[in-house]
């Protein structure tokens, strides 16, 4: 975001305004890489965005998400967070590792059974000292995910704990992750000021980014 408006679109000030005044934690740094790629569309100019140089983690397009996420925690006077995904989740991973960083313990919600053997990002999560529960389910919406998140945050209010609950599949936590990743198209548009695309192809999961991009 910055610099002069791109002349194939001028940011709404609003919304630009909103997600600049975002809380964060600081884990993003840099704005979208994007990369030449004309084997893909010899007659076109296709570009690859490039979010893996997010600043943190290695964690693509979750880094800008979880910067807001983890901000909103900390202004709110979290000192532990919970959030829930599958067994192995890079955004799990991203808030794990980008928590301890910001000097906040975690717990990861995991759907299925433990493993005979973790995963990569399971040995990520216990390096970074996570606890891990598992409940049975494969269901990504199974409301036994935020029926867990919201009893490990009672538990530890009964120790003192004060546990934000990050749930980026429903409100108000998908909502932030689509704030966060308009910032992307603003980035984009400044890149990109003097060849326009004439379309963004991206893949979805639980639709938080493509919101963003929709929006911006």
């Amino acid at each position: 975001m910055g610099g002069s408006a791109p002349s194939w679109g001028r940011p709404d000030p609003r919304l630009t305004d909103t997600v600049r005044a975002l809380p964060r934690v600081g884990i993003h740094r840099w704005p979208v890489t994007c990369w030449p790629a004309p084997r893909l569309h010899p007659a076109g100019n296709p570009v690859v965005i490039a979010e893996e140089h997010g600043g943190f983690a290695f964690g693509g397009n979750k880094v800008r998400q979880v910067d807001v996420l983890l901000g909103q925690a900390r202004e709110a006077g979290a000192d532990t967070v919970v959030t829930s995904a599958g067994p192995h989740s890079n955004l799990c991973r991203v808030v794990a590792a980008a928590a301890r960083a910001a000097g906040l313990d975690v717990h990861l919600v995991l759907r299925g059974e433990p493993p005979a053997e973790p995963s990569r990002n399971q040995v990520l999560y216990e390096l970074t000292g996570a606890s891990l529960h598992w409940v049975r389910t494969t269901d990504a919406f199974d409301p036994v995910q935020a029926q867990t998140m919201t009893a490990i945050a009672e538990q530890g209010r009964t120790t003192g704990a004060t546990t934000a609950v990050i749930d980026v599949r429903t409100a108000p936590g998908s909502t932030l992750c689509a704030l966060a990743t308009t910032a992307a198209v603003d980035e984009l548009a400044d890149t990109l000021a003097d060849r326009p695309p004439d379309r963004i192809m991206l893949a979805g999961g639980a639709g938080n980014t493509a919101g963003g991009v929709l929006a911006a």
